[in-house]
């Protein structure tokens, strides 16, 4: 059975969210971010769409552009940790 992962984060702007996903690839970690407006039926129950009107449209560049700077730290932080590893990894295999 597959265990779902948590997504890496979350960001929020003005009932806008983009969704940063940790993917494992062939060629390393890669990020997708997938973003989508949340409203509220006549129902008072929320739903998300991936559609966006005129006035989303300046909350939504800006959310683009802090989820760009959020998977650059991230992209950041995996290298550093791979680094970390593989220089321990070299470490133990030169104390053989």
């Amino acid at each position: 059975m597959t265990t779902k992962q948590p997504p890496a984060d979350t960001l929020r702007l003005n009932g806008l969210k983009a969704t940063i996903w940790r993917n494992e690839t062939q060629n390393g970690v890669m990020f997708n971010t997938s973003i989508v407006r949340t409203y509220r039926d006549k129902d008072g129950n929320y739903h998300d769409t991936t559609t966006f009107g005129q006035r989303d449209l300046p909350a939504l560049g800006s959310l683009v552009d802090m989820a760009i700077a959020r998977v650059s730290e991230l992209s950041d932080q995996e290298r550093s940790r791979n680094s970390k590893a593989a220089a321990k990894a070299a470490e133990k295999q030169n104390q053989r």
